[in-house]
């Protein structure tokens, strides 16, 4: 599991993530995961085919790197990486604000970026973006 952590508080909890001109941290007091990428950003069909299943490639097909981000921050959340994660969890559909399976997801756009914080249920966070 290589999940950063701060040993001396075991009860904050954080994620990181980066693209191009943007770096981005979220805080919680649950466990959390983020990911972010610039909106622009073009996913080639190889990783379409690697980490999507069949019917989230049609269901998210005009929309690929909102998926991306979703199953990222969640590989991000549980700390087993995106090898591990990215075709087990199926996302049949995103809302802005969703739960699946005790994860709550929420969807951001910030300036030309697309952001994706999981966290358990209800946990609070708190972000710092540069």
């Amino acid at each position: 599991n290589g999940k950063p952590y701060f040993p001396d508080i075991p009860s904050l909890h954080f994620s990181i993530s980066h693209a191009k001109n943007m770096a981005i941290t979220v805080f919680s007091d649950k466990n959390v995961g983020i990911d972010c990428e610039h909106s622009k950003r073009i996913l080639p069909d190889k990783i379409l085919s690697r980490f999507f299943s069949r019917d989230e490639a049609e269901a998210y097909r005009k929309s690929p790197l909102k998926l991306w981000v979703i199953k990222e921050s969640m590989s991000k959340l549980s700390g087993n990486g995106i090898l591990g994660e990215m075709k087990k969890n199926a996302i049949p559909f995103f809302e802005e604000t969703m739960f699946i399976g005790g994860i709550q997801l929420k969807l951001y756009t910030l300036k030309d970026y697309l952001i994706c914080v999981s966290s358990e249920e209800h946990g609070e966070c708190r972000f710092i973006s540069v």
